[in-house]
């Protein structure tokens, strides 16, 4: 939290005035996360209508290993077991799963 603070130019207790704890902070950026990535997704899905789902599946391949690769923290947070996490909540569940294969029609 820490380097956090440091590269956003703030005090290490800045975070806590917004957040109510860390596993809250962590819960808003694998939130965040998986909202970027669905939107992502999404955009890769647009391409069905025009140049069909192997296009689909190859672009969307492209956006998710271009996302873990340039958000490697994120992603890993994204996607580390929740059955026993306390980053678990609705709204990182809701985001999960709009960013999951059932967004691809």
């Amino acid at each position: 939290m820490r380097e956090v603070s440091r590269r956003a130019q703030s005090t290490h207790h800045a975070p806590y005035h917004h957040f109510g704890d860390r596993a809250a902070i962590l819960a808003t950026l694998a939130t965040e996360g998986f909202s970027q990535l669905g939107q992502r997704l999404a955009k890769a899905n647009c391409l069905a209508a025009v140049l069909g789902y192997d296009a689909v599946l190859r672009a969307s391949a492209r956006a998710y290993v271009e996302f873990a690769l340039e958000h490697t923290g994120v992603f890993r947070l994204m996607f580390q077991n929740h059955a026993d996490n306390p980053l678990s909540s609705p709204e990182l569940a809701a985001n999960g799963l709009a960013a999951g294969p059932n967004s691809l029609a």
